[in-house]
């Protein structure tokens, strides 16, 4: 059987009792599947059609918060997946908010798919006068 498995887990690496995951095709965008996770923060989907794929790790206002890196799964394939929040949500959030929800999910989906595992705020390079 072809399956997708994984964590959820927070900034911490605690793990994420029954949050709410997405499935989405990396090729066309739309998403294939939500499942909840459990009581440990695991998921599975099953009986995945071959493709490429991300988990999604979603906020209760239907948010982003986090994706998995691309997941290229054929035939028969058990593949897992971890899916972590890279940040403090609140103050990662509120910068994305004022973009838009939509925005916000492009953001996160495309750096992740490019191998970006967090934001990090630093002090500035260059003086500001």
């Amino acid at each position: 059987m072809t399956m997708i498995q994984g964590n959820a887990l927070d900034s911490a690496n605690e793990r994420m009792a029954y949050a709410v995951v997405r499935l989405r095709d990396a090729r066309f965008g739309r998403i294939v599947r939500t499942e909840l996770t459990d009581a440990s923060g695991l998921f599975e989907f099953r009986a995945v059609d071959p493709g490429s794929y991300i988990v999604e790790l979603m906020g209760t206002d239907s948010s982003v918060l986090a994706a998995s890196q691309i997941l290229n799964v054929n035939a028969g394939d058990v593949v897992s997946a971890i899916v972590k929040l890279p940040f403090k949500v609140p103050s990662f959030a509120g910068f994305l908010s004022a973009y838009g929800p939509q925005i916000a999910a492009l953001i996160v989906t495309q750096a992740a798919a490019n191998g970006v595992a967090a934001v990090v705020p630093t002090d500035p390079v260059s003086p500001i006068e």
